[in-house]
């Protein structure tokens, strides 16, 4: 083999090793620059995530805290307000008709179809004031049940929120370390490779290229020890020529075992040359790949590392949120019971005071009433008076007890 042949082996090899060598590493490239970007865009859609989730529980509870108050308020103003607008309209309705028992009194009138009339006002006032009690107890029933459904309904917000939170943070937690395993034994795979794949080729040519000078040395001693035999048997002329002509032989052979030798010995080194070469070039590559990957996985724990930073910081904005709302609520619920109960208080003493003063003023009309009535018995006939005075005192004495007990 000549020694053009032997250089265009050589580049043959080496265009095939570096070649063979730049593509795995381009396709270990793609290969990183994909798993680097599934990550990157995993982890935008996991703080999209989060961030929707934190501006879906704000509006929340802003709803809450906006809806609790006006709806729990406006209840039991409403239903204040319709009872003091049923005792005011009682009340003037009872003005109104003890207005016309005064202007149409006269003996005649008074009957028994008064009497009738005063009884039936009364038990409406009665009515009144029962049904005024008993709307006591409902109010405080009605507060306390919203009061408690809005207390659930944000317990079992909140405790989805905080389920979702921890299932993401794990799932997270879970990807990055199966990606950087990944990697990780990845990148021991190709150094194994690449070590035994440049180790395995340069022992087998050293030992090829020993066997065959090695084996080269056996047929040349083979040679001479025939030589050695022959000349001992063989005669003088004979053994000169022989000599000469193995002198000649061993002389062309020694010159062409010489330069196959030294070929193969340059071949050697040149193949042991572009191998180191190789290996030093594939070895550098692959440290700076290496080095390369590192500083990605760096900056990806990195940004990890900053995920896991924002999804404590909005833990502990949710967190923060949540004891706002909680105060919040608390401040509502104290405002509501004390403004309930002092309004209800208040709006029951203002009924006590009208019913007490309209029970005095029914007092002071009823015995003007009946002073009148008096001055009239006494004004009538003694024939038709005792007849009309016994009717008179019965009814008036009735009246007078329906309206002493039901006002005192």
């Amino acid at each position: 083999m000549s020694r053009k042949a032997v250089e265009d082996e050589e580049k043959r090899v080496n265009n095939t090793l570096t070649e063979w060598t730049i593509e795995k590493f381009l396709d270990m490239r793609k290969e990183l620059l994909d798993r680097q970007k599934d990550l990157e865009k995993s982890n935008m859609e996991m703080v999209e995530k989060v961030e929707n989730l934190s501006n879906e529980l704000q509006e929340k509870m802003d709803n809450i805290v906006e809806t609790l108050k006006p709806e729990t308020i406006s209840g039991m103003e409403q239903k204040i307000r319709l009872c003091g607008e049923k005792t005011e309209k009682l009340s003037n309705d009872l003005q109104l008709k003890m207005d016309k028992i005064i202007e149409t009194l006269n003996p005649e009138a008074l009957s028994k179809g008064v009497v009738e009339k005063i009884r039936l006002s009364d038990e409406k006032i009665e009515k009144l004031s029962k049904k005024f009690d008993s709307l006591k107890p409902e109010i405080s029933l009605e507060i306390e049940k919203q009061l408690t459904e809005h207390q659930e309904t944000f317990d079992s917000i909140q405790w989805n929120r905080q389920k979702d939170l921890e299932k993401s943070n794990l799932e997270m937690i879970e990807k990055v370390e199966n990606l950087s395993n990944e990697l990780q034994s990845k990148m021991d795979k190709i150094v194994e490779t690449l070590k035994a794949e440049a180790s395995l080729e340069t022992v087998e040519k050293i030992r090829l290229c020993d066997e065959g000078i090695e084996k080269l040395s056996k047929e040349l001693q083979s040679k001479l020890n025939q030589i050695d035999e022959t000349l001992k048997t063989e005669a003088s002329t004979k053994i000169e020529q022989k000599i000469r002509l193995s002198d000649e032989k061993i002389e062309k052979l020694s010159k062409k075992t010489i330069i196959t030798c030294q070929e193969k010995r340059w071949k050697m080194k040149r193949q042991k040359r572009i191998k180191n070469t190789l290996t030093e070039w594939t070895v550098e590559k692959f440290l700076d790949m290496r080095k390369e990957v590192l500083d990605r996985q760096k900056d990806l724990e990195k940004t990890n590392l900053e995920m896991v930073e924002k999804l404590r910081l909005s833990d502990e904005k949710y967190e923060k949120l949540s004891n706002d709302v909680q105060s919040k609520l608390d401040k509502i619920i104290e405002a509501l019971k004390q403004e309930a109960s002092s309004e209800i208080v208040e709006k029951i003493r203002l009924c006590d005071e009208k019913i007490e003063k309209l029970s005095n003023e029914q007092q002071e009309k009823f015995d003007s009433i009946q002073t009148k009535l008096d001055e009239i018995d006494k004004t009538l006939k003694p024939a038709a008076s005792s007849k009309s005075v016994e009717n008179t005192n019965s009814a008036t004495s009735g009246k007078y007890f329906v309206l002493k007990h039901t006002f005192n």
